[in-house]
């Protein structure tokens, strides 16, 4: 049973119009808006075909609001998953598309590049137009990248130039301008900006790549979304009565045409809820979010503003030091145009009874290391602290924060030096992607079975070699060719009569250890296919049991088979490919 504190009391009351909710970190924002979404379900504020469609972020946050949700409304007796809906916004994008795709302009069969896929498209791109125009960093480095002991300052300057093409793509897929409006804006206004010429010819050859592979990337999928409301008006007010409240989840993190959509979805009249906490815009630094929306949305006449400022997460020493860095910061701050970075509420502790009380204070608990040190000689210290700290506190964990992924990787490699065991929870490891690759390589393959390229690509992620053995790369490469040129790959698994499958690859002298790797992936393919029938999650579970034995690739093979379950019951209509 869900008791309320008296501030979350007020959001709970919310029955119409536009909210928003400032919510300090520790107040109980997501069970206060799962709680919210139970009570317009419960309250029967919808009719039997309308949804709350609650909007979340990360996939993560998906899985959490669905079962929160699940739990309140099985606890009035009432069925779980019906009456409300929860997507992050590029999956409620990528919903729209699928519905509508003449609108948005791409195909039925369109594929998604992840963000990684993406970066390196831009890479390789950044790169060859680097080479085509020299002149280019003769402007703006002094130092010959020619010159012997240059390769580090040629590597920073290249990846400089390709940082500045992806965020000056995406901050274009923001504003939904195409290539062609931009070079046609370069041409009016006589542009000579090498820079800013050179990023619009990088866009422009990133999206007739796109293109040419029938692909979005995750900027695109909120922009086409958008124009498909746009062009299709008895659409979207199908999807407005739909949808009769939308709750928006971490909205500090909302870019400006993410704001746009949702705008559009719920209507000049429709009932809009934003939660977020301003200052813990982390998404700001490296995409088009900015947390000014929400203090704006906050500031509209009309809105309802509410504000969770208890938190029982921290000692009383921690949050005296949160509420005066935000005091100095609106106060003092030596540069007066960031004094509004942050904004209020201050951290309050929880009220007296309160079911999650804050931890007994703790003044020195808290230590800054004032004395400037160089970033090499900061992980040694640390590293030091954690050695002394770890014998005498073995039941417990702690946790090391770094500003980037870069710096966190070194940390990693001297916590593994030092011989302290590390689990590493930067974006994403190596393994972690590798294993989500495989299984989306696998799917798209098992829903087409006849395709060729895609069996490959399944081929190329469950035997991809470990970095630098370029042998075994080889190897896999040329079986990996042979396989695309079979005419009919299914008579590679299910040979007709054939004594030898292999002879239909064509291939003189296979090594024992190559004529080892077909007859594995040809054996695990007929297991997978025979049961691309189950549901998604077992199928899952079956492709996990025979491509993985590390405990961590088993536990995110789970993960994946409970996030494609909810996502099957979201969607019945939905097929491998659509997972994938």
């Amino acid at each position: 049973m869900f008791n309320p504190r008296p501030n979350q009391a007020k959001i709970l009351e919310y029955r119409a119009g536009r909210m928003g909710v400032s919510a300090v970190p520790g107040s109980g924002k997501t069970h206060t808006l799962s709680g919210l979404a139970a009570q317009l379900i419960l309250d029967d504020c919808l009719n039997p075909d309308q949804e709350v469609l609650i909007v979340t972020l990360v996939n993560s946050a998906v899985d959490n609001f669905s079962s929160r949700i699940a739990g309140f409304v099985k606890e009035a007796g009432l069925l779980e998953n019906v009456g409300y809906r929860v997507r992050t916004l590029h999956g409620l994008a990528h919903d729209i598309i699928r519905e509508r795709p003449e609108k948005a302009g791409v195909s039925e069969q369109f594929s998604i590049v992840d963000e990684g896929e993406s970066a390196k498209m831009i890479s390789e791109i950044t790169a060859a137009a680097l080479r085509e125009h020299p002149e280019l960093t003769k402007m703006y480095v002094s130092v010959d990248l020619d010159a012997p002991g240059a390769s580090q300052t040629r590597k920073q300057w290249v990846e400089l130039i390709e940082s500045i093409c992806i965020h000056f793509i995406s901050q274009a897929k923001d504003y939904r301008a195409e290539p062609g409006q931009i070079n046609m804006l370069n041409e009016q206004k006589n542009i000579v900006d090498p820079l800013l010429l050179l990023a619009s010819d990088v866009y422009t050859q990133y999206q007739r790549g796109l293109r040419f592979r029938n692909a979005v990337d995750f900027n695109d999928l909120i922009r086409l979304a958008y124009r498909v409301l746009t062009e299709d008006p008895e659409y979207l007010q199908r999807l407005r009565y739909r949808w009769k409240y939308i709750l928006e989840d971490e909205s500090q993190d909302s870019s400006k045409l993410q704001e746009e959509i949702l705008n559009l979805l719920v209507g000049p009249d429709g009932n809009w809820v934003r939660v977020g906490d301003p200052n813990q815009a982390i998404y700001e630094t490296f995409t088009t979010a900015n947390p000014k929306y929400l203090k704006n949305f906050l500031d509209t006449p009309g809105v309802t503003r509410h504000d969770l400022p208890n938190s029982g997460r921290s000692n009383m020493s921690i949050i005296r030091l949160a509420n005066d860095l935000i005091r100095w910061t609106k106060e003092e701050h030596p540069v007066e145009k960031l004094r509004t970075s942050l904004a209020s509420p201050f951290i309050e502790p929880a009220p007296p009874g309160d079911p999650q009380p804050n931890p007994p204070d703790q003044p020195n608990a808290i230590y800054i290391h004032a004395a400037g040190v160089k970033s090499d000689r900061e992980i040694e210290l640390v590293i030091q602290s954690l050695k002394s700290w770890l014998p005498v506190n073995q039941e417990k964990t702690v946790a090391v924060l770094v500003p980037i992924g870069k710096h966190g990787e070194k940390v990693v490699e001297q916590l593994n030096h030092a011989g302290i065991k590390v689990v590493e929870m930067l974006k994403s490891s190596q393994s972690t992607r590798k294993t989500a690759r495989i299984l989306e390589k696998l799917l798209l393959s098992l829903a087409d079975p006849s395709n060729n390229s895609k069996c490959v690509k399944a081929f190329q992620e469950i035997y991809a070699p470990a970095e630098g053995n370029t042998e075994a790369r080889q190897q896999v490469d040329r079986l990996a060719s042979a396989l695309q040129k079979v005419v009919r790959i299914e008579d590679f698994f299910y040979p007709s009569g054939l004594p030898d499958p292999n002879a239909l690859l064509k291939i003189s002298n296979l090594s024992p250890s190559e004529n080892e790797i077909l007859f594995d992936f040809q054996q695990k393919m007929i297991r997978f296919h025979a049961a691309s029938s189950l549901p998604v999650d077992q199928l899952i579970l079956t492709i996990g049991q025979y491509l993985f034995t590390a405990p961590a690739d088993l536990a995110l093979v789970h993960k994946f088979a409970l996030l494609l379950e909810f996502s099957a019951a979201n969607h019945p209509e939905y097929r491998l490919a659509n997972f994938a």
